[in-house]
């Protein structure tokens, strides 16, 4: 099965990418009352792909697992430039985490594993990794729940969670405003989402460097900027802050809270809360 440690808690949130209908595990994979079923556990549909996503995704995927594949000093480091963010940020509860691959925002946040989903395209099974230094170093991600899906079609019931989380995520999705819209379906009333992102010109401490400088050089002609984000570049799409906060907006949420990672000059972390109707309890 492509499921990673299929918790209690997956279990009783688990539904059908497409209707939404509650699915069962039968055997070696997932069946909704209606019939339909998901062999093996792979809750990947929803979506037909162009080439150039499929590219960036494999891109991406070839980048993570030379990642993964690294030392222990890498490990601290990344763990380092996190730890005042997820201080700042307090997820607590029940975390959806969207394209967090093998989960390691469960240790560095210092989540709840029986309450912890990560859900990705990528596919990642511990047992693959287990005598990495990754996985020494990660330890307390070992028996996170993982399935593979996509954010744009999550495979969760309505109102289930206290947090959905992404980071380094929603500029690869095929379709970011569906997948905000979905992350609010799964949110309960009070729930928050977190996303994290390296936005365009969007430098805290004033400086972008000479690799953003060059970048912004390539970008300035169509024909440049074409040829780099065909070739070079693995994300769908490259938003501002003023353009993030608007995509959010779209998708009713509204930003309570903005975390600027101190160890890059344009990244940045926001909270947002659910809109509400009139009379909907909420906190």
């Amino acid at each position: 099965m492509l499921i990673d440690n299929p918790s209690p808690f997956f279990a009783s949130v688990v539904a059908c990418p497409i209707g939404k209908e509650r699915l069962s595990f039968v055997g070696d994979g997932l069946r909704a009352p209606s019939g339909l079923s998901y062999p093996n556990g792979d809750l990947r549909v929803g979506l037909e792909f162009s080439d150039q996503w499929r590219k960036g995704q494999d891109d991406y995927e070839r980048y993570h697992e030379r990642w993964m594949q690294g030392d222990e000093r890498s490990y601290v480091e990344t763990d380092d430039e996190s730890r005042d963010v997820y201080a700042a940020l307090l997820m607590s509860g029940s975390v959806l985490d969207i394209g967090g691959a093998p989960g390691i925002v469960a240790q560095q946040a210092n989540l709840d594993i029986a309450s912890y989903v990560c859900l990705d395209a990528q596919v990642c099974k511990w047992r693959d990794i287990a005598n990495s230094a990754f996985a020494r170093h990660y330890a307390h991600c070992a028996k996170a729940c993982r399935a593979p899906a996509f954010a744009e079609f999550l495979p969760i019931s309505a109102s289930t969670f206290d947090y959905v989380h992404m980071r380094s995520c929603i500029d690869h999705f095929a379709n970011p405003l569906l997948a905000l819209k979905e992350s609010f379906r799964v949110l309960k009333p009070s729930g928050r989402l977190v996303v994290g992102l390296s936005l365009e010109g969007a430098y805290k401490k004033g400086q972008g460097g000479l690799l953003q400088s060059l970048k912004i050089a390539v970008k300035r002609t169509d024909f440049a900027r074409e040829l780099y984000e065909r070739f070079f570049d693995h994300h769908t799409f490259h938003p501002t802050r003023e353009a993030l906060i608007a995509l959010l907006n779209r998708a009713d949420f509204s930003v309570e809270k903005e975390v600027w990672a101190e160890a890059y000059h344009n990244v940045l972390f926001v909270r947002a809360r659910k809109h509400h109707a009139p009379g909907e309890a909420h906190s």
